[in-house]
């Protein structure tokens, strides 16, 4: 029990103790995907309480990848680098490193919510999300998804993150294209 309270590193961070608190849906944003002063407050009540480091709750790289939620935190574009800075900075005053997940829901989304066409790397239905027949991926569009995840990587170093996780669990799409379930595609993305 005793080194669950000892200092660690993950990967070069540096970390006062060993617990970590999982990412989670917030949905603390504006109708713009904007982090609110809810959400810095939350992580500032963590990182004072002596938590050992931050993960965010899944922040989304494109805007079809939403996760039909109404609040989802977005980092697909430089506005919102200011407003997850406040975060960061406030969460650093504690010595607590926080890191941002990102994520690319898929197919276990719907059109409705997001109003956007659904993708994956297979035109398969969820079995639960299964209004709407996704798209298949064509190649430019995986490799534009690729870009949208290393913009967003870039973001949250500019916004003072000290790491990124890439959400690849609970069947979107990074974990589609994993799955055999879900990935029926016979070229190099299959």
């Amino acid at each position: 029990m005793k080194t669950v309270f000892e200092p660690a590193q993950i990967a070069g961070i540096q970390l006062k103790n060993r617990v970590i608190r999982s990412a989670t849906y917030e949905g603390m944003v504006d109708k713009n995907g904007v982090p609110t002063e809810m959400v810095k407050n939350l992580y500032v009540r963590l990182a004072k309480g002596g938590v050992g480091a931050i993960i965010t709750g899944f922040t989304v790289v494109q805007a079809n990848g939403k996760s039909g939620a109404p609040m989802d935190a977005m980092i697909d574009d430089d506005i919102y680098i200011p407003a997850y800075k406040k975060i960061t900075d406030a969460v650093h005053a504690y010595d607590t490193p926080i890191i941002m997940q990102i994520s690319h829901c898929g197919r276990q989304t719907r059109s409705k919510m997001t109003g956007l066409p659904i993708v994956a790397p297979s035109a398969l239905r969820d079995a639960f999300y299964s209004e709407d027949m996704p798209k298949e991926l064509s190649e430019g569009e995986i490799y534009e998804l690729i870009n949208n995840f290393v913009a967003a990587i870039v973001r949250a170093q500019k916004a003072g993150f000290d790491g990124v996780q890439l959400h690849l669990a609970h069947g979107y799409l990074l974990s589609e294209f994993l799955s055999s379930y879900a990935n029926h595609r016979t070229d190099r993305w299959g």
